[in-house]
């Protein structure tokens, strides 16, 4: 079969992946206002500001769902190596824990969940390396095909854009805060989570702990003396009007006495 024949069928069981995606965000309730395209797939943007945690997992494991079925249906039903390979390509790719893909989208949700906002970013990014110098290993030791000239150019995309996904961490946690207090409205009960910490701490040291599960309340200390508490909504109001500062500082510049 010839490549151009190839990429056909690679475009359209690509599109089938997307397809996917769409009608499971459907099912959901959920209503698309914009499709856009990046280098590893449409980007697709909702109307609703905020995206319950389960629903976003399934709406992002929907697409490679989709190519799983073709490889167990082009295996034991109908049997064509070609539209298996093709479909297993896609699955593997957009199943690996790299930025931007599903896999990525899926484990960072998780790692939000369990582990806090600021480790699912850092583990991503760390998983999206290591899967990069893989690709970059693979096409340096078959450098002179075609296909892997193309995965080498797939592993540098990775690299960047995970450079770029780590410079812009603080912003991507403060909009993950935000989202978890507009999902938290709706709810009726809230796990409450207690920290402490000294005087001298940056607010930025507290809000890289926080995760999508607990709403914080935390507890200045100035050695064993509490002399306030403040919650998470607060301090991220407080990170954005001062900056990182201490919380000693942040006493002194928001005039407050807690």
């Amino acid at each position: 079969m010839t490549y151009v024949k190839v990429i056909l069928l690679y475009m359209i069981f690509y599109l089938m992946h997307e397809l996917a995606h769409i009608l499971c965000s459907y099912i959901f309730g959920y209503t698309i206002e914009s499709i856009k395209f990046k280098w590893t797939g449409f980007n697709i943007n909702f109307k609703e500001e905020i995206i319950n945690p389960i629903y976003d997992v399934a709406i992002s494991l929907s697409g490679p769902a989709s190519n799983l079925i073709c490889i167990l249906f082009f295996y034991y039903v109908f049997s064509n190596e070609i539209l298996f390979r093709v479909n297993f390509v896609l699955f593997l790719f957009n199943i690996m824990p790299f930025n931007y893909s599903d896999g990525g989208r899926t484990l960072r949700m998780i790692l939000k969940y369990y582990v806090g906002f600021y480790k699912s970013y850092i583990i991503v990014n760390l998983c999206s390396i290591i899967f990069a110098v893989f690709l970059l290993i693979v096409s340096f030791l078959n450098i002179n095909k075609l296909n892997f000239i193309l995965i080498f150019f797939v592993g540098i995309a990775i690299i960047i854009n995970s450079i770029i996904d780590y410079n812009n961490i603080v912003i991507n946690i403060l909009k993950d805060v935000y989202a978890k207090n507009i999902f938290f409205k709706n709810r009726r009960i809230i796990k409450i989570k207690l920290k402490g910490v000294q005087s001298s701490n940056k607010i930025l040291d507290i809000i890289k702990t926080f995760c999508f599960n607990k709403y914080y309340v935390i507890y200045v200390f100035e050695n064993t003396k509490i002399i306030g508490k403040v919650t998470e909504y607060e301090i991220i109001n407080y990170f954005l009007s001062f900056g990182n500062v201490t919380f000693e500082e942040l006493i002194k510049k928001s005039g407050r006495s807690f």
